[in-house]
């Protein structure tokens, strides 16, 4: 599980005192079963895959992730739009 936003303000509402294990219990019975990342996102092995929570929004569908796409040169799944759409990296031919 990736840290988000959404886990992050919790985060900082509570001065840091809340930490991946506690914010995990609260939504299941237990939170050790599952590991959590305090990165907001993954780079995916064998793969050029990037899993993110991106920190940027966009009401555009895709701008956030194909601008990410661009800049690593990876395959990108973005969570942040709330929505859920597939792209990939677009190739430049000259």
């Amino acid at each position: 599980m990736l840290m988000g936003n959404h886990e992050r303000r919790l985060q900082r509402w509570t001065a840091g005192n809340l930490g991946e294990a506690d914010l995990l219990a609260m939504v299941i019975s237990n939170p050790y079963r599952i590991e959590m990342s305090n990165f907001g996102y993954c780079d995916v092995e064998p793969g050029n895959w990037r899993v993110t929570h991106a920190k940027n929004y966009s009401q555009i569908a895709l701008t956030v992730p194909e601008k990410l796409a661009w800049s690593l040169q990876k395959n990108i799944i973005c969570f942040h739009p709330h929505r859920i759409n597939k792209g990939g990296i677009a190739t430049v031919t000259s």
